[in-house]
């Protein structure tokens, strides 16, 4: 599995605003210190507002911000609000993807199932306040 670079790149983002937090940055200042094409920012910045992970403002001190605190938005629901649910195949998105017809019985089906859930599990456990002290304790 493989996530895209848009998620690596939105994780960025998020990082640099919690970094930052409870600041007001513009979408240019996060591309240049992040080197993230600006209109790519821009876009990140979208899905990120439609998920609600950022909030934006209007006017001269407009800019974006965190809509939560950075310990209450997690790996996960950044990637999600990009990728999409997270899903390492599709018969676990819906078993009847299965094209055996037999996902209920299959001991693959049962072993990626554990597989996805370790790693939704890990991705909701590490926080952007975390990530941020880290950026912080390494400066």
């Amino acid at each position: 599995m493989r996530f895209t670079v848009e998620s690596d790149r939105a994780t960025r983002v998020v990082l640099y605003l919690a970094v930052n937090y409870p600041k007001c940055i513009s979408a240019k200042e996060i591309a240049e210190n992040e080197k993230i094409p600006a209109r790519f920012t821009l876009k990140i910045l979208r899905k990120l507002k439609l998920a609600e992970i950022v909030d934006s403002l209007r006017g001269n001190a407009g800019g974006y911000l965190l809509s939560k605190k950075p310990e209450e938005i997690s790996l996960y629901d950044v990637i999600t609000a990009i990728e999409g649910p997270l899903c390492i195949q599709k018969c676990l998105e819906n078993p009847d993807n299965c094209n055996l017809k037999r996902a209920d019985v299959c001991p693959v089906h049962n072993h990626l199932c554990d597989m996805q859930h370790y790693i939704k599990e890990k991705l909701v456990s590490v926080n952007f306040l975390s990530l941020a002290e880290d950026v912080a304790s390494k400066s």
